[in-house]
């Protein structure tokens, strides 16, 4: 029932909803209109809609000092696997952490979810794992045009 509420929500709206807090207000304000019990958190949200058929969810990152904070992906829970990168003596070091669910990475400076954008995809190309989370790199959110 929350997958059909979004996509409904999401081909109403022309634009993308901006946060992950608006998105889930709304779900939650149509599935209590059906059933005032009915309920939904914004992470459980999240992760039924990274698992839906024409749902595109855009995660922005910030960068934080230290490793990551746990084994899971901060944005499905699922278990990170680790980057390795071959040294030059022929033994192997971890760079980084990739999630093969939903495409999160992180190198050794923590990479933080700070904003979700929920939209629905468009065109023939439905939403893949490596498409639905963006990289986040301050090339990518930068404004600024180089000079």
């Amino acid at each position: 029932m929350v997958r059909t509420v979004a996509l409904e929500l999401l081909r109403a709206r022309s634009r993308p909803f901006p946060s992950q807090v608006a998105f889930a207000a709304e779900i939650v304000g149509r599935l209590q209109r059906v059933d005032p019990g009915l309920v939904v958190g914004g992470a459980r949200l999240r992760r039924i809609l990274l698992e839906t058929t024409g749902v595109v969810v855009r995660v922005r990152y910030g960068e934080r000092a230290g490793p990551p904070a746990s084994d899971l992906c901060p944005v499905c829970r699922s278990p990170l696997r680790r980057i390795p990168n071959r040294t030059l003596e022929g033994g192997t070091v971890t760079v980084g952490y990739r999630c093969p669910r939903c495409g999160y990475w992180t190198h050794l400076r923590r990479r933080v979810p700070v904003r979700y954008i929920f939209e629905r995809s468009r065109g023939r190309r439905e939403s893949t794992p490596s498409s639905r989370a963006t990289s986040g790199s301050p090339a990518a959110r930068s404004t600024r045009t180089p000079t």
